[in-house]
C-alpha cells in the first residue's frame, strides 16, 4: 500500500512532469465512506480539484474538519519517506494500524495560477468556507461561539514554504496532534483536506541569491575535448571573391520548376500512350483505292 503513494507522488520526479513548474499535490482522507469525482486523476488544475473536493463534501459526512494550506512546496517534496510519515500512513495505509481511514484521494500534479489567487481566495478558503456554510461547522478557535457537544468543527492553519527538511516534518506532527485530539472519544470522525501551493521562485543555493545550475560531468578533461573538436579550418570557403560561388548565387530547383516536373509526367504517359494507339491501327493498301470494273458502275 505504501507503494502507491510513492508512485503518485513520484511523478514530479519524472522528466516529463518537470514540465509542470507550477503544480503541488492535493492530499485527502477521511474516516468516512466519501465519493470523490475523478479520484485517480494525477493532472488536474486546482479549480478543477477545488471542485471535486466540495463536491465530494456536500453531504458533510465527518463531525470534524482539518483543512491545511502549505505554501512553497512540490509533490517531490513528499517522496521521501521521513518528510510527512504520518501523512504517508494515512493515505497510503487506509484502515492500518487502526487509524479508521476509509476514503482517500492524492492528486500529485495540481495546477495553479499564483495570479489567480491573488485577487480571491485560495482553494484552502473556499473548501472551509463551504464547510462553514453548508454543514454549519464552527471554528474551533474561535471562543466567543459556544459550541455544542454535537456541533460539527473546522480548524483550518496555513503553512509557509517550507526552508529546511525538518519543517514538512513539523506540519506532519501538528496535524496527528489535532487528530490525537479528536480520538478521544469512541464515535469520532475526521476529514483532512490538505491543500498546497507550488514554489513561487526557483531553488537557490545556500547563502546565495544565485539559482542553482547543474552541469552534466564530463569522463574527458579539456585538454581531450579541446582535441575532439573538429578543425574547420581547412575547410573554409575563400572569401576573396565577393559574388559569393555560383550556387549561392542562383537557385536552379524551385518551386515552380519542380511543379512543371510533376506535370510533365502524366503528359508524357497521355503523349506515348496516344502514338503507341496511332502506330497499332492495321489497314490495308486497298481501302484507299478506287474501284474499278461492273461493281463500280452498278453503284
Amino acid at each position: 500500500m505504501v507503494n502507491s503513494f510513492v508512485s503518485a507522488v513520484a511523478l514530479a520526479a519524472l522528466p516529463s512532469a518537470l514540465a509542470f513548474s507550477n503544480a503541488s499535490p492535493y492530499f485527502f482522507f477521511s474516516t468516512a465512506e466519501v465519493l470523490i469525482p475523478g479520484a485517480e486523476t494525477e493532472v488536474a488544475t486546482a479549480l478543477d480539484a477545488t471542485d471535486r473536493l466540495i463536491e465530494s463534501l456536500k453531504s458533510c459526512p465527518t463531525k470534524s474538519y482539518i483543512v491545511v494550506e502549505q505554501h512553497g512546496v512540490s509533490a517531490a517534496d513528499y517522496i521521501d519517506e521521513h518528510a510527512a510519515p504520518r501523512l504517508r500512513s494515512y493515505v497510503a495505509n487506509p484502515g492500518g494500524n487502526d487509524n479508521k481511514i476509509r476514503s482517500t484521494m492524492i492528486i500529485p500534479e495540481v495546477i495553479s495560477s499564483a495570479s489567480r489567487f491573488s485577487k480571491m481566495a485560495t482553494p484552502a478558503q473556499q473548501i472551509a468556507d463551504y464547510i462553514r456554510q453548508n454543514c454549519g461547522a464552527v471554528d474551533v478557535e474561535d471562543t466567543t461561539t459556544s459550541v455544542s457537544k454535537d456541533a460539527k468543527k473546522i480548524t483550518t492553519f496555513a503553512v509557509d514554504a517550507p526552508r529546511t527538511e525538518q519543517d514538512l516534518g513539523k506540519t506532519d506532527a501538528r496535524i496527528e496532534d489535532l487528530i490525537v485530539e479528536l480520538s478521544g472519544s469512541e464515535d469520532y470522525d475526521f476529514t483532512v483536506i490538505y491543500t498546497t501551493t507550488p514554489r513561487e521562485e526557483p531553488i537557490t543555493h545556500e547563502g546565495s541569491g544565485k539559482k542553482a545550475t547543474y552541469e552534466m560531468e564530463s569522463p574527458f578533461d579539456d585538454a581531450v575535448q579541446m582535441e575532439l573538436k573538429r578543425d574547420l579550418s581547412s575547410h573554409r570557403r575563400a572569401s576573396s571573391s565577393k559574388e559569393g560561388a555560383l550556387f549561392e548565387r542562383y537557385q536552379y530547383f524551385t518551386p515552380g520548376i519542380f511543379m512543371a516536373f510533376i506535370a510533365i509526367i502524366p503528359m508524357f504517359s497521355i503523349i506515348i500512350v496516344g502514338l503507341r494507339a496511332l502506330t497499332s491501327l492495321e489497314v490495308s493498301y486497298f481501302a484507299f483505292s478506287k474501284e474499278m470494273g461492273p461493281a463500280a458502275s452498278r453503284k
